[in-house]
């Protein structure tokens, strides 16, 4: 068992449950297989793993584990298989050995055996016994000397950390840290063919700092480290100290990973395009420029600009993919080669320094085929500026005799669209699929891993006198000092805090002002992502403004990706409160958030059940508040905590605020005034009561069982993000008889005459797990009466006012204006590593879905109109309104096609589009 691993968070009794397993993980889990081939050709199998264990686990609050937490490591035997097994003492020199028989009716005679030993045995300690290779490898952990070997004349010594001899890894040595294993550090490799081999092992925790090969290293699409690799290499001619991008002659692989059509196929069905981009052309003939924003002149691919502040490149290329359908399309197989336009953005570098890395950006990327056999469209869109965030960097290494070895890729997010051909076996096929892969060319290794506090782990890179490259991965201290570019274009070497305080960009650890060249400040994000620089920008009344921001709902930090100068009030990143710089409304570096993340299991249909299991629903900056009752200046502030959600638990109980009875456990059930779902379920506030004014000083805690009915707009189970509207229906709860109260009650909800709207959006995350960000902005009335003889005696009121609660780490939204006949909304993409990439765009705004020719009236001109737009075919005219399309707030997709016939044969009265 090479590799095991597992874990479940927010769970009623674990906040987290992990087990780890797994010989490369430094748990030694060997095992054996027995195949025995029966009458008919079947097999019958006898396996097991001894495996070995770690489990971390962390109690849940409130539950019975509640302040625990631990680490234990144990070996237990897993097996499958009926068949009996050998074991017993034989006479020296020999071992008990099973000989199996197959019968002609399927059974199976074993037979044990004491059969001679002849092999030597070295084990990790230097030392020799005398076993068969399997009782060596598996019960000792020790390594076969081979048959005829014993150990009068084997000489064992003990295992090193160190590269094995063919360099394809590093060997098994027991490392004397617990924890630790043995990790490469340095890793050569030769740029012209790919190969790689490990030159220097060290025992390290798995997490530290150390080398690993980049995935495909052996061309086997596995990341293998081995000598016998092929990757995909990538070595060009220079060009003035470094190296014109594309690479000229250089190739674009997917390692690992395929493009996908999933949308519009059958339930089970996929086409897989294996791609390769390739055939890089600099500027197209006179007068054409594809999608690059900028005309360059015939043949040529670079100049300077772009929003990293570097270079941007334009060029033609081809994707040529090989397509393979799954399912019902299984046995579809061809290849389709689609002509690309790209434009590429590029960091500055330096050329002449021997060593080059910086980031890159695939920032446009379109092609499509049309008329094709088996596609009417096939049409491959990606990019930054298209709202397809596909970031990438880019190592240059030079070479004796002058070449570069160029390693780069693109994680690029892309979405396909495709519209099958009349007559072919896609024919009334359609739809559109949005997902991110990794596009790479060159072979290097790269370092990964974490370092000590103050350092950080960087790859140094020699070359060696034959043209091979050595990576190794050192932890470097990180300068106190950098190189820091003022708005004006003038530079100080100071620390990154100081920088900020000047409204400067750092540069980067180990930079300084003596070989750094700033220019004006661009619109762009600030180097630590915590906003946008200070940009004078050109038009009036304009700002530099965030637009596209990455949230990680785990941890509810925010990242601001991309700025644009706009007027103020434009639609635009609006932040969460409390997500100032820093995580936290004090402010500081990095970037924002540390929100109240909420990430829970899919509940089996593609969706999740509200109110969402183990999340708190907390008021980020507010507090409730009684006023009313209290002398002039005095208040009591409630700090309010709403969790421990239960599913409504005894049918036609008296107590519960619920319009509606479920069965008991059950919180969701169709209904309610959105006509979408209706839950019923008991809850806790918790509220943290601090007096002000005559009061000060009046501290306690006091938890109200809450009962609530919410309300919830329809969406769509399995789209990959699900975005409604939600309303706190009725929410009800009191205390009496208390020491400082004989009555406390709060009371709320729209029903109750006190408006409490909200909305949730779900975010499916790698895995299946769900990113939960939900609020409603509650109209509350507090009711209250002192208890006598306490510090309220005498007192009682009834105040209302309105609270935020929300529930996630405090996703990014957004807000502000938009052009006539639009509307600002989010574009949310899943990014491979779980965090969501939010963008804020205006896009054309529908009063009337359905009315998508735009007439004021639902009649047969919206017909082709929305077949149009839900195809992506043909050009939208004057009066096509493509928004009207989406019923379900989802986007158009089929989804929209019942609401729309229904919409058309009931002739539902509508106003005309903006």
């Amino acid at each position: 068992m090479f590799r095991l691993f597992g874990q479940i968070t927010g769970d009623p009794d674990f906040d987290l449950l992990r087990v780890t397993a797994g010989t490369d993980f430094g748990l030694p889990s060997p095992g054996h297989t027995t195949l025995t081939q029966l009458p008919g050709g079947n097999w019958a199998v006898d396996s097991f793993f001894y495996i070995t264990y770690r489990i971390d686990f962390v109690g849940a609050p409130g539950s019975v584990l509640a302040g625990m937490s631990g680490s234990t490591t144990g070996t237990i035997r897993m097996g499958a298989g009926t068949g009996p097994s050998c074991e017993g003492n034989c006479p020296a020199g020999t071992i008990c050995n099973e000989v199996r028989t197959v019968n002609a009716d399927g059974t199976m005679d074993i037979c044990c055996e004491c059969v001679p030993i002849n092999q030597a045995c070295c084990l990790p300690t230097g030392a020799c016994v005398d076993v068969d290779a399997f009782s060596c490898t598996v019960e000792f952990g020790g390594t076969p000397q081979g048959i005829g070997t014993t150990c009068a004349t084997a000489n064992c010594n003990a295992a090193e950390c160190s590269p094995t001899p063919n360099g394809d890894a590093c060997n098994p040595s027991p490392c004397p840290g617990e924890g630790q294993i043995c990790l490469p550090t340095c890793i050569n490799y030769d740029p012209n063919t790919g190969q790689s081999t490990v030159v220097s092992c060290d025992c390290r925790d798995e997490l530290e700092c150390h080398a690993v090969i980049q995935d495909g290293g052996n061309g086997d699409g596995d990341g293998e480290v081995t000598p016998h690799g092929g990757g995909n290499p990538c070595v060009v001619a220079d060009a003035g100290g470094t190296v014109t991008l594309p690479p000229a002659g250089c190739a674009y692989l997917s390692p690992d990973d395929v493009h996908m059509i999933l949308d519009g196929l059958p339930a089970g069905t996929t086409l897989q395009l294996a791609p390769i981009h390739t055939n890089f052309i600099c500027g197209g003939p006179a007068g054409t420029q594809g999608v690059c924003h900028t005309l360059l002149p015939p043949t040529v691919c670079e100049d300077t600009g772009g929003v990293l502040g570097g270079n941007f490149d334009c060029f033609e290329s081809d994707a040529n993919f090989t397509i393979n359908g799954t399912g019902t399309l299984a046995g579809f197989n061809r290849t389709a080669l689609i002509p690309l336009s790209c434009e590429v953005v590029t960091a500055p570098r330096t050329p002449g320094d021997a060593v080059q890395s910086f980031d890159t950006d695939m920032f446009r990327m379109f092609g499509q085929i049309t008329g094709d056999p088996d596609f009417d469209l096939l049409r491959v869109t990606g990019g930054t500026d298209f709202g397809l965030p596909s970031p990438g960097h880019t190592t240059l290494t030079q070479l004796p005799g002058g070449n570069w070895a160029v390693d780069s890729f693109f994680d690029i997010t892309y979405r396909i669209d495709f519209v099958g051909a009349p007559g072919g076996p896609l024919a009334g096929m359609s739809g559109s699929t949005t997902a991110t892969i990794r596009m790479a060319t060159g072979s290097g290794p790269a370092c990964q891993g974490v370092c000590p506090p103050g350092t950080v782990c960087r790859e140094v890179r020699t070359v060696q006198a034959d043209g091979s490259i050595t990576v190794c991965c050192v932890c470097e201290p990180i300068s106190t000092t950098e190189a820091c570019c003022l708005p004006n274009a003038a530079c100080v070497d100071v620390d990154a805090v100081t920088c900020a305080d000047l409204g400067g960009i750092a540069q980067g650890p180990g930079t300084t002002c003596a070989t750094t060249t700033c220019n004006a400040s661009d619109c762009n994000p600030t180097p630590n992502g915590d906003g946008c620089n200070p940009f004078p920008c050109p038009n009036d009344g304009h700002a530099c403004v965030p637009v596209c921001a990455v949230f990680d709902p785990t941890t509810g930090q925010t990242l601001i990706t991309v700025c644009e100068c706009k007027f103020d009030d434009a639609c635009q990143i609006r932040f969460a409160p409390g997500s100032a710089p820093g995580g936290g409304p004090d402010g500081g570096d990095g970037p924002r958030g540390g929100g109240n993340p909420c990430v829970v299991a899919d509940n089996g249909g593609g969706t999740v059940s509200l109110p969402p299991a183990g999340c708190d629903y907390l008021s980020p900056t507010d507090v409730h508040e009684i006023i009313d009752g209290l002398p002039p200046g005095t208040t009591i502030q409630l700090a309010p905590i709403h969790t421990n959600f239960i599913c409504h638990e005894q049918s036609g109980n008296p107590g519960v605020v619920c319009t509606f009875n479920p069965p008991p456990g059950v919180c969701e059930v169709p209904g309610g005034t959105f006509s979408g779902q209706r839950d019923c379920f008991d809850s806790d506030a918790q509220f943290t009561l601090t007096g002000t004014g005559a009061l000060a000083g009046f501290n306690r805690t006091a938890i109200l069982p809450l009962q609530c009915e919410v309300h919830t707009a329809p969406r769509l189970p399995g789209q990959p993000v699900q975005s409604f509207d939600t309303d706190m229906f009725r929410m009800f709860g009191q205390i009496t008889g208390d020491p400082d109260f004989d009555l406390l009650r709060v009371t709320g909800g729209t029903d109750f005459g006190l408006p409490s709207p909200g909305h949730t959006t779900l975010t499916q995350l790698p895995g299946g797990n769900w990113a939960v960000d939900s609020f409603f902005d509650i109209t509350y009335r507090i009711d209250f009466v002192a208890a006598p003889g306490g510090p309220l005696a005498g007192m009682s009121g009834s105040t209302t006012a309105t609270i935020r609660m929300a529930t996630g780490g405090g996703a990014p939204s957004c807000e502000g204006v938009c052009p006539p006949g639009t509307t600002c909304r989010e574009v949310r993409t899943l990014l491979p590593d779980g965090r969501i990439n939010v963008c804020c765009v205006c896009e054309p705004y529908c009063a009337c879905p359905g009315d998508v020719y735009a007439d004021g009236v639902l009649n047969g001109k919206d017909i082709q109109a929305f077949v149009d737009c839900l195809l992506g075919v043909g050009a939208p005219g004057a009066l096509i309104n493509c928004a009207c399309v989406d019923f379900d707030n989802n986007g158009p997709s089929m989804s929209d096609v019942p609401q729309f016939v229904q919409a058309i044969l009931t002739k539902q009265p509508c106003s005309p589009t903006p």
